[in-house]
């Protein structure tokens, strides 16, 4: 559970965020194909660059790094903070959103299909009258004791969509609900992979041109 503490300035809750889900096991097998290729070229293309085998650990601990830090940085950053007026979630890159406190009449769980509708990621949205999304909480990140206190605090129903929806459609429907990264994350995560792909093979070239050159100088 998440430590929080009261005072002058208000209710400061902190994440408990898990490396895993509690229902990872499900959600690996139901991990879409484009994830499992993505994992599959970076260890080719380290096991390419680099035969011994610690050519095939860079890339896997690159992909269980990729996991950790939004995690780590979770943990050291992120807080949401109850006023009496206002409420403010500061994320794990310390990008703050804030809202009236008042202005919050109700908070939706919506399940954003970023790989698929069978791999989502849940969000809590903070909802006006409205139906905008003033603030954006990923649910994994919190206790469920942290979440049961936030609403109680609030004095608000928490509703759950019943089915996944894209980012794109979770902003048609809750203007705000998803930011500019999850809406574009495929392009986002092609050119993520592709420096990564780039970095793993810069070892690989220069063996390749030191080869090319001793070659050379012994003809």
């Amino acid at each position: 559970m998440g430590a929080d503490a009261q005072g002058a300035k208000g209710i400061v809750i902190t994440p408990s965020p898990r490396v895993l889900a509690p229902d990872w096991r499900a959600r690996v097998r139901a991990a879409p194909p484009v994830a499992w290729m993505s994992v599959a070229i970076l260890v080719v293309v380290g096991a390419v660059s680099n035969p011994r085998l610690s050519g095939l650990l860079v890339p896997l601990a690159t992909v269980v790094v990729l996991f950790a830090i939004p995690n780590l940085t979770a943990r050291a950053n992120a807080r949401l903070i109850l006023y009496q007026d206002v409420v403010i979630y500061r994320g794990p890159l310390r990008r703050v959103q804030r809202c009236s406190r008042p202005a919050v009449k109700r908070i939706v769980r919506v399940r954003l299909a970023v790989l698929g509708p069978r791999f989502p990621l849940t969000h809590l949205l903070f909802l006006n009258d409205a139906g905008r999304s003033m603030i954006s909480l990923p649910e994994e990140w919190w206790s469920t004791q942290d979440i049961e206190r936030v609403r109680v605090e609030l004095g608000v129903p928490i509703d759950t969509l019943s089915e996944s929806v894209s980012p794109g459609e979770a902003n048609r429907r809750f203007p705000g609900a998803a930011s500019f990264g999850l809406v574009h994350r495929v392009a986002i995560g092609a050119v993520a992979l592709g420096i990564v792909g780039l970095i793993l093979l810069c070892p690989w070239r220069r063996r390749r041109r030191r080869a090319l050159i001793k070659s050379r100088r012994a003809q």
